[in-house]
């Protein structure tokens, strides 16, 4: 288990009881990465870290600037709450969501940034991200009364919006990636 235990899980631009949520976890060379969110996700400083571990059950570590997806690091508020998935090629990616700007958190905004693993001396590889990476989604589909997409291409991915219109209005997101067919995905968090 995790505590809130380092500065920056504290945050308290947004009043609430200390959170952390949205937990996954991966495995990379034999170890277990677990990703989180800490903050209330209506604060600006809502973000994300990770912990590593020998096994999934722990116990955790956390690195020193664990912290790896905040608006300080990728320019946008309430980054966090999101999950880790792969490429064909091996790529691995974060899609978490954002606030809708720097005054309204709702709706939430989708965005995806590639994870980057960096031997260190550390005995695990400490994960990076780079600003300029960040993804922001763009899908074209329309969706019909049930929120079932029409129009649906094989061989792209797409994002459902949580404010579909139903009756046949088409919904724009943006989508730099394309991902073909036997690529996997965990379960998404769609904003």
């Amino acid at each position: 288990c995790l505590d809130n235990t380092q500065a920056w899980e504290n945050m308290t631009d947004y009043p609430s009881a200390p959170i952390m949520e949205g937990p996954t976890v991966i495995k990379h060379k034999g170890k277990y990465y677990l990703f989180y969110s800490a903050n209330h996700f209506m604060s600006r400083d809502y973000a994300v870290g990770y912990a590593v571990a020998d096994s999934p059950l722990g116990p955790w570590k956390k690195p020193n600037d664990n912290r790896i997806i905040h608006r300080s690091t990728v320019g946008e508020n309430g980054s966090g709450h999101g999950d880790v998935f792969d490429d064909s090629k091996g790529n691995i990616f974060y899609v978490y969501h954002v606030h809708h700007s720097d005054h309204a958190v709702s709706p939430r905004l989708t965005r995806i940034i590639p994870l980057h693993f960096v031997p260190s001396a550390d005995g695990f590889d400490r994960v990076e991200v780079k600003r300029e990476e960040v993804i922001v989604p763009i899908v074209k589909a329309i969706y019909d009364r049930d929120m079932e997409i029409r129009n649906f291409v094989p061989s792209t991915y797409y994002v459902a919006a949580s404010r579909a219109e139903t009756d046949g209005t088409p919904v724009e997101l943006v989508s730099k990636v394309k991902f073909e067919s036997g690529d996997r995905a965990g379960a998404i968090a769609l904003c």
